[in-house]
């Protein structure tokens, strides 16, 4: 009971606190000097809107989109951080370009980064916690693109189907999950190893739909094994799925009729991006500096 009312006096705050931000107003302020706090990750952090298209004319520039981490960067670090997520990015081509994402190594070159880069979001990390050691903070958003990639491999291999494609989702959702967590190891010791001491967390997933029974118990076992990665690996797992699903009980289970996720104005189907809309990247940013802490 304490933790729904917490959830609730967080939205009730940043309803009544905070106007839909302005990009320029919170990402001018993006410290090209010291950086207190980086974000790393994908779509997510980087504030992507999927009902946007992914041309350089519709998106002319990378600030117009406004994440949690850029919240979180204006609030908690003023100004002093770096968001070098990237749209589409993977838990393997986070490691390795080479490895399929779902569109970052084009986003990069033809639309372009908060951050522009061309090495890997690894290494570039790497790069800058090395140049950085007194860096407070890390979030890491990373899985979601892994996960659309194998429903992609398995409606591919039984186009005509739907059954054979569900088995196949099915059968391979363990050795996803390992793989993620396998490439969620590496680069959470990589970031430690490169002489990390402050707080390092993991964002975990929402599920979209509380009446879907197996939409729940796949997020709920997907951020099981998130907790168990990050905790074995000196990172503290940040809870998404609660605060949403606290949410979605006022909604009849439906995440996307709280607000928290980008509404699609065209009123076709889907009804809601799976991006967070500026109520959803605020909660997000209000719950990540409430485990901060500083």
């Amino acid at each position: 009971m304490k933790f729904f009312f917490r959830v609730s006096l967080l939205l009730l705050f940043i309803g009544i606190s905070t106007s839909a931000a302005r990009a320029s107003d919170l990402l001018d302020g993006q410290d090209d000097g010291t950086i207190d706090y980086l974000a790393l990750g994908d779509s997510l952090p980087f504030g992507d809107n999927g009902f946007i298209p992914y041309t350089a004319e519709a998106r002319p520039d990378p600030f117009q989109f406004v994440g949690f981490a850029d919240y979180v960067g204006q609030w908690g670090f003023a100004g002093r951080f770096r968001n070098i997520a990237c749209p589409g990015e993977s838990t393997g081509s986070f490691i390795d370009n080479a490895v399929p994402s779902v569109g970052c190594l084009a986003y990069k070159e033809k639309i372009g980064l908060k951050t522009a880069y061309t090495i890997t979001q690894l290494d570039l990390a790497l790069e800058l916690i090395r140049k950085n050691p007194q860096m407070k903070l890390i979030t890491l958003t990373l899985g979601g693109n892994d996960n659309y990639l194998y429903i992609q491999e398995c409606q591919k291999e039984y186009p005509n189907d739907s059954e054979g494609a569900a088995q196949c989702l099915k059968n391979g959702f363990q050795p996803l999950l390992d793989k993620i967590n396998q490439n969620l190891t590496l680069i959470l010791t990589s970031i430690r190893s490169a002489g990390f001491k402050g707080k390092l967390f993991l964002t975990n997933f929402y599920s979209r739909d509380l009446n879907d029974q197996a939409d729940v118990t796949t997020a709920m076992v997907a951020n099981f094994s998130y907790a168990k990665t990050a905790i074995q690996n000196r990172a503290r797992p940040i809870d998404v799925f609660l605060p949403f699903s606290a949410a979605a009980l006022f909604h009849k289970g439906k995440v996307c009729d709280t607000g928290l996720l980008i509404k699609n104005v065209a009123q076709v189907e889907p009804p809601c991006d799976v991006h967070y809309s500026d109520l959803g990247a605020r909660l997000v940013a209000k719950i990540i500096l409430e485990q901060s802490k500083f």
